[in-house]
């Protein structure tokens, strides 16, 4: 983590948080990121808390108890949605003469089972849950969060309709820009904000290497007109890259590098690359969760 880098980190990432050991914690300072807002207040967070805490503290002896991450609540959540689903009766004409609710639920099959879970309306641990389209419904407030020391502090939350504020409350001041959330704790510290990379004077290009091997074309996709060509680049990935790049306040110079090899692979260029050339290699690599879990 040097100085005059910005480390953003996505809510994947910064749920785990309150699980990693200090250690870990330690080699991320000032990161970047967004985490799931849920409210701690209610009575079902503080039960479940204080469950956690028990069931933990007997499993490990003598090591300090975690704050339960999201995951672990997100999962919680699902349990419940799956036992609230078992528990309903299946409308079903050969249940209507059977009184044991356990023979009942045998006769519930997966399509229908999964179809009491879809109707799932209740306030979980993380907030609502239910169901949109066959989704769970996404989650409209972040916490954004710094990491300085052992932990991370809270500096403000960002919602989708409103923007970056402080607090939640509905007295609150919403801005579109996260300057109202104070200092930021930088890289590299004390406070020193990133400016960005300089162009210098006759840059060699940034070589961003792209897979030619890949599953997904619509992705990335790399071809040739005919042999000895320039490769011709393209897809949604290449597209997000471009236009994140038309944002900046200066002009970087780059080149496609055609990769033939492993995802593994083409990451292990980036560390061989830095360290024997001190040329940089960039890895686009943008995927839906329904690619990567097909992946």
């Amino acid at each position: 983590m040097d100085k005059d880098y910005v480390w953003i980190t996505t809510n994947a990432i910064t749920s785990q948080l309150d699980s990693l050991n200090a250690s870990i914690i330690s080699s991320m300072q000032g990161v970047l990121g967004v985490k799931s807002y849920f409210s701690t207040t209610p009575k079902s967070y503080k039960d479940f808390h204080f469950r956690f805490g028990v069931m933990f503290h007997l499993q490990y002896l003598g090591e300090p108890i975690p704050e339960p991450g999201t995951s672990a609540m997100q999962a919680y959540d699902a349990a419940r949605a799956v036992a609230i689903a078992l528990m309903e009766k299946p409308n079903l004409k050969s249940c209507t003469n059977l009184t044991d609710d356990v023979a009942c639920m045998h006769e519930m099959n997966g399509q229908q089972l999964l179809g009491k879970i879809l109707q799932s309306n209740f306030e979980g641990l993380t907030g609502a849950f239910n169901f949109k389209e066959g989704k769970l419904a996404p989650i409209h407030i972040f916490r954004i969060v710094n990491v300085v020391g052992k932990s991370y502090r809270e500096l403000g939350f960002w919602s989708e309709e409103l923007g970056f504020s402080e607090s939640i409350h509905k007295a609150s001041e919403y801005n579109r820009s996260m300057s109202i959330l104070g200092q930021v704790f930088w890289p590299g510290g004390p406070w020193s904000v990133p400016k960005g990379w300089g162009v210098p004077i006759n840059a060699k290009p940034l070589k961003i290497g792209v897979p030619v091997a890949t599953a997904f074309s619509e992705f990335v996709n790399v071809r040739y007109d005919r042999p000895g060509d320039k490769p011709i680049v393209n897809g949604f990935s290449i597209a997000v890259f471009e236009a994140a790049l038309d944002l900046l306040p200066y002009h970087l110079p780059y080149e496609f590098i055609p990769f033939n090899g492993t995802y593994d692979s083409l990451v292990q260029q980036v560390y061989v690359e830095a360290i024997c050339s001190r040329i940089y290699y960039g890895i686009v690599s943008l995927v839906g969760k329904e690619m990567a879990n097909r992946m």
